[in-house]
């Protein structure tokens, strides 16, 4: 960026061009600790105007997903390869937890 330098934790490139911004969150929402919170969601928009991204996701300890689809609006849930090959246009909440084993 222009004004502030932004740098998310991880970019996907295709060729020269970066596809996909991923920034790790380590908090979740108080109210809620499956979602993430908006405040993230915010920085995502930043990422794509800043390094010209198509899509930019914010990986949360949570279970919730929901991705802001450009053309289709909130979803549930986004599949990985649409974003990973430039299919999915938007901004993101991904949650993932590692699993546990006893």
């Amino acid at each position: 960026s222009y004004s502030t330098p932004l740098r998310p934790d991880f970019l996907w490139f295709r060729g020269a061009k970066p596809l996909v911004a991923f920034d790790a969150k380590f908090r979740t929402d108080s109210e809620n600790s499956a979602r993430g919170q908006g405040a993230d969601l915010h920085k995502m928009h930043a990422y794509c105007d800043a390094v010209g991204v198509g899509a930019a996701l914010a990986l949360h300890p949570g279970t919730q997903t929901t991705f802001f689809d450009r053309a289709r609006g909130p979803l549930s849930q986004i599949p990985l390869r649409a974003a990973l090959e430039g299919a999915a246009l938007g901004v993101g909440l991904w949650g993932a937890r590692p699993a546990s084993s006893v």
